[in-house]
């Protein structure tokens, strides 16, 4: 592994030269400064870029590691990552299996939390520079070990592996920023076809983009991060103590607490008995589910736990009574009015400014936007959706368990 000492020693020295709020232009000041002092250059690109990439990035990335862009980007948050690594680690000491083998193990999140549960991993990455980051971030754990090079996932034979294909074409955007996401799953490395393969002897686990569609008869995970989705985590093999296949997962790193809600099944264990139906008058409040519950079709079995009904034509929208201590995975408005899409303009005539909420409705925001005449706003918002087959506008606030206003969060 090569020598990271030297970029770890000027990290400081860049950190206090960019300040706590760089601006723009700052990077070239900085370069131009140590270089001055007589700093290698390449150490000084290298302590650099580190500095800026967790400007842009959260703190649950360890400060000893080494990033990379495309790395950070790619990778699982380590919160996503460290429940990937329960899954995994219940499922196979379950098994009686003890290792795995992560594939486009990348800078190593995955890798790093699936040792952390005490499992030996071997950790593949095909791109050398990202390949002795890695070796550098698993570098604690005498249980995992990095390899540079390309696995044949076929001629493995390894009882389990965790797999992240690359999903990026060689492509590059018309900026020249990044390679293009690639949506034939044929093309992906390793492709689909090659995973199926190898899941025929081993037990299987793949992280996958969140339009992606797992294979028949595997378990699908929808994964959000504050209340964004970020991926379907899908396996051959069901986890323990659940009939279900398909789970909702909502991760909030401010409280890091991780919910998970599987289909078929209340939190409470009771079992769903019925949908909840569709609803041809709204109550006093609506609820925006995480898209997590979207994407894994629960929005119906969230709404009869709670005693709320659907709306809209996505069922992305809940509405009934103002529940007392709503879970984290409903946002809550109050209804202050509602109209045909038509009368927006007259129904937003005397407010400072509207958020338009449009993700349910065939119409276009900008011309919402225009219809409405109003600036964008935080207090205020109009859903737009459709009850009782009509495009109607519902205006909302967001308020607090006192009763006071709240700055709505878009």
């Amino acid at each position: 592994m090569p020598d990271f000492s030297p970029i770890f020693h000027l990290i400081p020295e860049v950190e206090k030269l960019m300040g706590p709020d760089p601006k723009p232009g700052s990077e070239l000041a900085v370069i131009t400064t140590l270089r001055g002092q007589g700093h290698d250059p390449d150490t000084v690109r290298a302590a650099l870029e580190q500095v800026s990439l967790r400007y842009r990035l959260d703190h649950w990335w360890p400060k000893d590691w080494l990033l990379t862009r495309d790395g950070a980007e790619a990778a699982s948050h380590p919160l996503v990552a460290q429940f990937h690594a329960r899954v995994i680690s219940e499922i196979l000491t379950h098994s009686g299996i003890d290792r795995i083998v992560d594939l486009g193990a990348g800078i190593g999140s995955d890798s790093y939390a699936l040792a952390a549960q005490g499992l030996a991993v071997t950790a593949w990455e095909r791109d050398q520079r990202t390949a002795e980051f890695l070796e550098h971030n698993l570098r604690h754990f005498a249980n995992a070990t990095a390899i540079h090079g390309n696995s044949d996932l076929t001629e493995s034979d390894s009882p389990a592996y965790f797999v992240d294909p690359a999903r990026r074409s060689g492509t590059r955007t018309s900026d020249g920023n990044r390679a293009l996401p690639e949506r034939d799953p044929q093309r992906w490395t390793p492709p689909l076809s090659a995973v199926m393969a190898r899941s025929r002897t081993a037990i299987a686990f793949m992280k996958a983009a969140p339009a992606f569609e797992p294979p028949r008869g595997w378990t699908r995970y929808c994964i959000s991060v504050n209340r964004t989705l970020v991926e379907i985590f899908t396996s051959n093999t069901s986890p323990l103590n659940s009939d279900s296949k398909n789970f909702a997962v909502m991760i909030d790193t401010a409280s890091q607490a991780t919910v998970v809600i599987a289909e078929g099944q209340l939190p409470e264990g009771q079992l769903l008995e019925r949908a909840a139906p569709k609803a041809t008058e709204l109550g006093d409040s609506v609820y925006e589910v995480d898209p997590a519950i979207y994407r894994a079709g629960l929005q119906q079995q969230v709404a009869t736990e709670f005693g709320l009904n659907t709306i809209g034509n996505k069922g992305m929208w809940l509405t009934g009574n103002q529940l007392d201590h709503p879970p984290t995975y409903l946002r809550m408005y109050k209804v202050h009015a509602v109209s045909p899409i038509k009368d927006l303009e007259k129904m937003v005539a005397h407010l400072p400014g509207v958020a338009i909420k449009n993700k349910d409705s065939h119409l276009e925001s900008a011309a919402l936007r225009t219809a409405s005449k109003k600036p964008d706003h935080n207090m205020w918002a109009v859903v737009v959706t459709n009850l009782n087959g009509h495009d109607v506008g519902i205006l909302v606030s967001r308020e607090s368990v006192t009763g006071e206003f709240e700055q709505l969060a878009w």
